[in-house]
């Protein structure tokens, strides 16, 4: 059963996908993958319902699908686990050499 209520703002108008422009920081939070703080922005922006909001989302990530802006890298990606190791290995040798070259 349908309520009427999925479809409107909270000020009683209807989405209109055809007029509707969706906020930068929406489709910018799409983009980076970053799904539930585009739902999120996309309620306060709108006053959406949460499934409602959550369809518009999954509706820009397919149609932005293959335009995902990269962030900072992931452990997963190549590179990521290696800035990882490199850091840590940093820290480790940095502290031994302050342990038994001269500080403490």
């Amino acid at each position: 059963m349908k309520t009427g209520r999925d479809d409107e703002f909270s000020g009683g108008g209807t989405l209109d996908p055809d007029t509707y422009e969706v906020p930068p920081e929406v489709l910018a939070a799409v983009m980076a993958g970053r799904t539930v703080e585009a739902v999120k922005l996309l309620r306060e922006d709108t006053g959406l319902s949460l499934r409602e909001a959550k369809r518009v989302v999954d509706m820009l990530e397919r149609s932005h699908g293959g335009t995902r802006i990269p962030d900072a890298p992931q452990f997963t990606e190549v590179g990521g686990s290696r800035a990882l190791i490199f850091i840590l290995a940093a820290i480790v040798l940095g502290y031994l050499a302050f342990r038994f070259l001269g500080g403490g």
